[in-house]
């Protein structure tokens, strides 16, 4: 697993710190879960407006399919049914993110595995 950003240094992001946990542990524990072999990325980086901050989750496990991309978000969907979780991971992720005032998207034009994209505010000083 390898953590790259490009965030300004002693740069602070004014949220909900256990809602970003929230975020993180369970976008990374599906990207564990469903990469066995390769790498975990986990990139920071400010958006062109300064206002937000990007972290991309990428892996390059097994992936999701293209017609499967609508249903990742919705409650109790499950890619995999041999691999242990409930489905509720990426909504309860999806739900915080909101709540921040933030999102989170699928990148699907990434195709050797999966890359998760959470963009939360910054936030004011």
């Amino acid at each position: 697993m390898t953590l790259n950003s490009s965030l300004p240094g002693g740069m602070r992001i004014r949220t909900n710190e256990d809602g970003l946990s929230r975020i993180m542990e369970c976008l990374l524990d599906n990207a564990c879960k469903f990469t066995e072999h390769g790498s975990i990325r986990i990139n920071c980086r400010l958006t062109d407006n300064s206002r937000n901050v990007e972290i991309s989750i990428t892996d390059t496990g097994c992936g999701i399919p293209e017609e499967i991309g609508d249903k990742v978000f919705d409650p109790f969907y499950k890619t995999d049914t041999d691999v242990d979780g409930l489905g509720i991971g990426l909504i309860l992720a999806q739900r915080i993110a909101c709540q921040l005032d933030g999102n989170i998207t699928l990148d699907r034009d990434y195709h050797d595995g999966a890359r998760f994209i959470p963009t939360i505010p910054v936030g004011k000083e």
